[in-house]
């Protein structure tokens, strides 16, 4: 059996095999992967030490945050209860013992039944009082605003009447005894009457007080004034009225 003859291998030193570069080339991609997970892995780290940087700058934010807002709250807590205390503090009352007091003689004070002192009083909170009272030769008017505290009302603030300081009102008037007050009583609603026109009406009855009456909101003064004029038994001449009214 004669034997085949095969030619010689070329040298491995100067042509390569292909299985000797494929090594290469896989040892080259394993390298540059190694890098470049190395670099990810370490931005992932220099990333993960910045977000903790960084919660902790939040978190200490939050904390300020949440202690203003627990500071807001004190404060409106506070304002809450000032807001109760003045609402019970217009709840008091406010006589004094001396009231009714006899005199030195032991006698009681002549009840002055023939006082011509009239009080009209519009109840709403933006209403008024106004008093009527003689003079040696005229008939003068006032007129106050009726006065009223902020109530707290579930998250809101209401204004409500300040029944002491209505009641001080009254006392600093002096209204001898015998005086009377007439109080308004709406039936059915309270808004049928027509604001403008009792302006202009309380205007023409009592022109020293037309400056206290320009504004849509003195209603309230326009209506204790009529209210008043009402138990003193004043009349608006008609023919005043309509004068009145041409002259706008």
């Amino acid at each position: 059996m004669e034997s085949l003859p095969f030619p010689p291998l070329p040298p491995p030193a100067s042509h390569p095999s292909f299985p000797t570069l494929s090594m290469n080339l896989i040892s080259a991609n394993l390298r540059t992967k190694v890098h470049f997970s190395y670099s990810i892995f370490r931005r992932f780290s220099v990333s993960s030490l910045e977000l903790t940087s960084t919660h902790e700058l939040v978190r200490s934010r939050s904390c300020r945050k949440r202690n203003l807002l627990n500071g807001v709250g004190v404060r409106a807590k506070v304002s809450d209860d000032e807001l109760k205390e003045r609402w019970l503090a217009s709840l008091s009352c406010p006589f004094s013992e001396i009231a009714r007091k006899p005199t030195d003689g032991g006698e009681e004070p002549a009840n002055n039944s023939g006082s011509e002192w009239v009080i009209g009083i519009d109840p709403d909170v933006s209403g008024a009082l106004a008093l009527l009272k003689n003079d040696e030769s005229d008939c003068s008017a006032q007129v106050f605003d009726t006065p009223h505290v902020q109530v707290l009302v579930g998250k809101r603030t209401r204004k409500r009447l300040d029944a002491k300081s209505i009641v001080l009102l009254l006392q600093s008037i002096h209204a001898p005894l015998g005086t009377s007050a007439y109080i308004e009583q709406s039936i059915p609603f309270p808004r049928d009457g027509k604001q403008d026109d009792s302006r202009e009406a309380a205007s023409t009855l009592f022109p020293s007080l037309s400056s206290l009456l320009k504004r849509k909101k003195d209603h309230g003064r326009a209506e204790a004034l009529l209210i008043a004029a009402y138990g003193k038994g004043l009349r608006l001449n008609s023919d005043m009225y309509h004068s009145k009214l041409d002259g706008l």
